[in-house]
């Protein structure tokens, strides 16, 4: 084998065992829940209570698996200084679970707790003869675990479809920094990083060569803050890149694999990861096609969220010289579903979602004077209208819009890339904000 392949195995490889450890760790990420409190905030999970002649009671934890906690005997107890009797106090509670409105408790002296939600049609209740116990069977049923006339677990995928399409911060479907979107987000980005195929008729360079398009290596960092309904947050994103150029110029495979780390309101934490596979066909000098193939996985134990999924895409990336200018524009379809059925660590959720993205946008860049180490400086500005199809989700157009800074350099015979890039980018919808900050470096 040749040193070049050699290299290019170990690349893909490493590529393999860095999805390995990414979905090690999303599966064991952030195991211990968050508190409860009887002080609301800014609580993911809320709770106003009435509870027998009081009627002002008010609740909050940051873990869908602390909300049942919110109902324990012990806490309404010490909620209301002592004044709670576990066999007879009725409860009535108003939930907002991150965005979803719910209403649940216990009925006067019963031991059943009930648990509704309009809008996904849920209607259930929970009775093991004590109502701390009904209770442990509720959260059971969170986890997908209980399956009975009067608590069906196709409800909880009622319930985590109502999460996908009513709160802001899911983080496997509805909303730009989710799992899903960020997959079908993906094969639009690599398809505008790369590079097009020299305009002659790969006639050979002074050294022989028809065509001197390197392997590319990438090395993408991200900083985000963002702003959705009622909380904020912030992700943190790491993405490794390779394109494997073929000696005929006008086939190239990528690869990519980002990893995030996401932290809502200081409490709730998710680590999603995805990986995609794409063929490249530079099928004109200024027109590039990218089919590409991603497989992606989203954990967090606080928000309630655990899923697989998988997508499937086409984009389109042309470019044009206007005088000293550049025009790039972007085209891209994309399908993704999850994977149902899917158990981990005694949980197994059941999303049934499929959506698509079409994403159009353009670019246009324009050299600077001067070099940094050698390589030539450019700035660019970029656009692109994003609309999210299917199943129902918190945020189905949204608009981006940025500025980017960095160094080109020229490959082999003309092919032209970013070196190092610094970007500012807006992503706005309505009721949803949020600004990225990114690092780029090609080796």
């Amino acid at each position: 084998m040749s040193v070049v392949h050699h290299d290019r195995a170990r690349a893909i490889g490493g590529l393999l065992r860095a999805l390995l450890c990414a979905v090690g760790l999303v599966a064991s990420f952030c195991l211990g829940p968050a508190s409860t409190s009887a002080d609301i905030g800014d609580n993911l999970f809320r709770a106003r209570y009435a509870i027998g002649a009081t009627t002002d009671n008010r609740a909050g934890t940051n873990s869908l698996i602390n909300v049942d906690n919110l109902f324990s005997s012990q806490f309404l107890d010490d909620l209301t200084g002592g004044g709670y009797d576990p066999l007879s106090t009725p409860v009535l509670a108003n939930l907002d679970l991150r965005g979803v409105a719910a209403v649940a408790g216990f009925r006067q002296d019963e031991t059943a707790f009930f648990f509704l939600v309009q809008a996904a049609g849920i209607d259930i209740s929970f009775d093991e003869g004590d109502r701390d116990a009904s209770l442990a069977q509720f959260q059971e049923w969170l986890k997908g675990g209980i399956d009975t006339p009067t608590s069906p677990a196709e409800a909880v995928t009622s319930l985590f479809q109502a999460f996908v399409a009513d709160s802001a911060v899911d983080p496997v479907a509805g909303n730009p920094f989710s799992l899903q979107t960020r997959m079908m987000q993906s094969p639009y980005d690599v398809a505008m990083r790369t590079s097009f195929r020299p305009d002659d008729e790969f006639e050979p360079d002074e050294n022989g060569k028809v065509w001197t398009g390197k392997d590319v290596f990438e090395l993408r960092t991200d900083y985000s803050p963002f702003w959705g309904g009622d909380w904020n947050g912030f992700m943190v994103d790491l993405a490794f890149d390779y394109t494997l150029n073929l000696k005929e110029p006008r086939l190239a495979f990528t690869f990519d694999l980002p990893i995030a780390y996401t932290q809502t309101e200081g409490e709730a934490h998710t680590v999603t990861a995805h990986a995609g596979v794409g063929m490249l066909i530079r099928a004109m000098p200024w027109w590039n096609v990218l089919t590409e193939g991603r497989v992606g996985i989203a954990g967090s134990v606080q928000l309630g969220g655990l899923a697989v999924l998988y997508s499937t895409g086409v984009t389109s990336h042309m470019q044009w010289q206007l005088g000293d200018a550049t025009l790039r524009m972007g085209n891209a379809f994309t399908a993704s579903s999850s994977i149902d059925g899917i158990e981990w660590f005694g949980y197994e959720l059941t999303y049934a979602i499929t959506n698509y993205l079409v994403r159009n946008g353009f670019e246009v860049e324009h050299p600077l004077p001067g070099r940094l180490r050698g390589n030539p400086l450019f700035t660019r500005l970029m656009f692109s209208d994003n609309w999210v199809l299917g199943s129902d989700v918190y945020v189905d157009h949204y608009n981006e819009v940025g500025v980017h800074f960095g160094t080109t350099r020229t490959m082999g015979s003309g092919a032209v890339r970013d070196r190092s890039s610094f970007g500012l980018t807006y992503a706005g919808a309505q009721d949803y904000h949020s600004l990225r900050v990114s690092l780029n470096y090609a080796f």
